[in-house]
């Protein structure tokens, strides 16, 4: 997918010098090599932004503008310019292919799991922020105390909460988990997605709240 967009593959925290030493995708004019200084700031973003478009859309953007490009080359009868863009079109196809149910912006990979608690009466969420996790919240079923529905108890928890900061390689690592574990055959839970704290589904996880106390206790919400 990266073959389609000149940004860069590192993970370090950038220092941008012109005496940075760059990396072979610079050379291969596979990068704008912001490392160096090689573009402005404003020429990078653009770039960037180009892939977040891409990934927005999965892959829409680019395939629609690289077939108007395929059209036009045809209508002029440049028909070798036109199987040009159109293998580079198969090629878009193939990479949009790949960009899986988790595919989304940074500060949109959020998302919540119920899992099973380790005391008793009790849930685990295991809750992601910006491409990183919490750490896990045990949250009692039915606490003691007085009456409180799970969705208002649910929205005074989460809806505080913040993205850590992290380093890139950290925030890396905590992807690969989400991924691992989310295509993983041995998942037993629904992973919640929500683009921003306002817009957790509160109503999906108190359903799968009501589902993991289910299966561990018997049923804690008799019809």
């Amino acid at each position: 997918m990266l073959d389609l967009f000149q940004v860069r593959r590192c993970q370090e925290d950038l220092e941008p010098s012109p005496d940075h030493p760059g990396c072979i995708y610079g050379e291969m004019m596979k990068c704008l090599r912001p490392c160096q200084q090689a573009v402005s700031r404003e020429e990078y973003a653009a770039e960037t932004a180009r892939l977040v478009r891409f990934l927005e859309t999965r892959g829409r953007s680019l395939m629609e503008s690289v077939a108007a490009a395929r059209d036009r080359a045809s209508e002029a009868l440049d028909f070798e310019q036109a199987r040009v863009w159109h293998e580079r079109w198969l090629r878009v196809r193939e990479a949009a292919s790949l960009c899986g149910e988790l595919a989304a912006p940074l500060g949109q990979l959020n998302g919540a799991a119920v899992l099973p608690g380790q005391a008793p009466g009790a849930v685990r969420l295991a809750v992601m922020l910006g491409g990183a996790w919490l750490d896990l919240i045990d949250f009692p079923v039915a606490p003691s105390g007085p009456a409180v529905s799970l969705d208002s108890r649910l929205r005074s928890l989460l809806g505080p909460l913040e993205a850590p900061r992290i380093p890139v390689q950290e925030r890396a690592a905590h992807i690969a988990l989400l991924a691992q574990w989310y295509y993983g055959a041995a998942r037993d839970a629904e992973w919640r997605p929500f683009a921003s704290l306002e817009s957790i589904p509160y109503r999906a996880l108190v359903r799968d709240i009501s589902r993991a106390a289910s299966r561990m206790q018997g049923s804690l919400f008799p019809p």
